[in-house]
């Protein structure tokens, strides 16, 4: 469970960009696990391979061509910018949605709950059980 902890941020710490409580333990680890300290040596050759490469200049334009792409809102943002399909609905239906809910809370505490009453009766089709002669309490009827 550790390991896979420290995996997952073992290409941070070999970059330098952990903060220190962090590193701290990332290197704790790596002292005791043979395993973590391969895949460290091995994020470490591959950064140490990339800065090794020749830096290409970029091509000519590129500058003008970003900052004119940068300038011109995208289509996805002026499509959703211009369409707002419930522009003032919203407060509306929470203030609607507020409104009903006390209504029914009101009316069920002043009708109650429209049940019939669970006492038990004689009637046969009552969910008790039938009244005998004899009570099992001592001094009820």
């Amino acid at each position: 469970m550790i390991c896979a902890c420290v995996r997952s941020i073992l290409e941070l710490h070999v970059q330098g960009r952990l903060a220190e409580p962090q590193a701290r333990w990332v290197r704790g680890h790596l002292e005791r696990c043979p395993r973590c300290r391969a895949e460290a040596a091995s994020w470490q050759r591959l950064f140490s391979g990339l800065r090794g490469l020749p830096a290409r200049p970029a091509p000519a334009g590129l500058k003008e061509a970003l900052l004119k792409a940068a300038a011109r809102p995208a289509r996805s943002q002026a499509v959703a910018e211009s369409w707002d399909p419930l522009p003032v609905l919203p407060p509306v239906l929470a203030l609607a949605g507020s409104l009903a809910a006390l209504l029914l809370s009101v009316s069920a505490s002043i009708l109650g709950p429209g049940l019939p009453s669970q006492g038990c009766s004689d009637a046969p089709q009552s969910v008790c059980a039938p009244r005998t002669a004899k009570s099992v309490l001592p001094g009820v009827p």
